[in-house]
């Protein structure tokens, strides 16, 4: 039998939107440093400092943050992953 275009679109599975918490961490497996600038302009995410938190405190994530200072003058953190939880 045929299935109508309803029934084809419920068959599908729906598509999960990433949170920007997920982006966050792809990015640290990935890349292993992360600042606020680049969460901001490629994630639109301006509160890293409490996504690192969470990541640390209730995840286990092991992150160093050293702080720079930019050309500037402004002060600024880079957050590095150490390492994952063990499972």
């Amino acid at each position: 039998m045929a299935k109508s275009k309803e029934e084809a679109k419920k068959a599908l599975p729906k598509k999960v939107k990433k949170t920007k918490m997920d982006m966050i961490k792809e990015h640290l497996i990935k890349h292993k440093t992360i600042t606020s600038w680049e969460a901001i302009t490629l994630y639109k995410e301006t509160r890293l400092a409490a996504k690192i938190e969470v990541l640390r405190n209730k995840r286990g994530w092991v992150i160093e943050t050293i702080m720079f200072v930019s050309e500037e003058n402004t002060p600024y953190a880079k957050y590095f992953l150490r390492s994952l939880p063990k499972k």
